[in-house]
């Protein structure tokens, strides 16, 4: 939820507070909090100024005018560290390196629906923060078996 200051917003919170309550509700402490929306209107310091939601961070990042002319401070979504965390972790479960005689198109089938629904969902605000993931695989891709090279048919 918008507030215009951080009392309004203080406020808000209490009073959610107490109509979760009636409902037998509470927040969650870690995951409630008061974030400022800093861009380029929106210039203070605060000491919370991003948080992540549904895999996206949210937090100020720089972004380009529609004619790419221009560059100026956005408040934007892009794929959060835990979920590039999480999208490593399951390409290195795969071990591409000690799939010997698999071969490319094989390694392809196997990684492509997860590229595809990552790029689908996580890239959508922001596709380059996925950059540092497609370095990733292709490291992967490209390190040696420690069985020989795969057979490429």
């Amino acid at each position: 939820m918008h507030c215009r200051s951080a009392q309004q917003a203080e406020a808000l919170k209490a009073e959610l507070q107490v109509r979760l309550a009636e409902c037998r509700l509470q927040m969650h402490p870690p995951k409630t909090q008061i974030v400022y929306c800093k861009d380029n209107r929106r210039r203070e310091m605060y000491p919370t100024v991003k948080f992540d939601f549904l895999e996206y961070q949210f937090r100020p990042r720089q972004a380009a005018t529609s004619q790419r002319s221009e560059f100026f401070c956005g408040y934007t979504p892009a794929v959060s560290p835990a979920a590039l965390k999480s999208m490593r972790a399951t390409i290195k479960s795969l071990n591409i390196p000690r799939q010997t005689p698999g071969t490319l198109a094989e390694i392809a089938k196997q990684i492509d629906p997860l590229l595809r629904g990552w790029l689908a969902y996580d890239g959508r605000f922001s596709r380059s923060a996925l950059f540092s993931l497609a370095d990733y695989v292709n490291r992967k891709l490209s390190t040696p078996s420690p069985h020989g090279p795969a057979t490429v048919k």
